[in-house]
């Protein structure tokens, strides 16, 4: 059976610094992927250092919310976080990259703005670009 290869699985990883609660980290995918739909399968952050006791990430299509509005395409329980333990979490959501590419996950830590996170997101591109009154 043949195979699409724009929707094989990709990975991207990267280190997510200075994170506080309600501060969205960008995870930049590149010009390639602007505006595009893409399907999130796996996210696994490891907490490195700071304060943050337990964490609960967020995934979602832009870096701001306007009022009234929830665009929040992901929400974790609550996950222990103990520095160098790895949390891997199935999303399997779909969201929307913006125009150059991003979309962006708050760690959510419950303490501090000193964390950081070392992460990795496992996605799948869809093949058509997203209409322009998306995003």
């Amino acid at each position: 059976m043949a195979t699409d290869s724009t929707s094989a699985a990709r990975v991207k990883t990267g280190v997510l610094s200075a994170c506080g609660g309600g501060v969205k980290k960008e995870i930049a995918l590149g010009g390639a992927f602007a505006k595009k739909g893409i399907k999130v399968l796996m996210l696994e952050m490891k907490h490195t250092s700071g304060t943050a006791a337990n964490s609960q990430p967020r995934l979602f299509d832009v870096s701001s919310t306007p009022a009234n509005e929830d665009i929040e395409n992901f929400f974790s329980a609550a996950a222990a976080v103990v520095v160098a333990t790895r949390i891997s979490l199935v999303v399997d959501k779909f969201c929307a990259t913006d125009a150059n590419g991003s979309f962006f996950i708050d760690p959510v830590p419950n303490a501090g703005v000193d964390n950081v996170y070392d992460y990795r997101v496992w996605f799948e591109t869809l093949p058509n670009e997203l209409p322009s009154t998306y995003n």
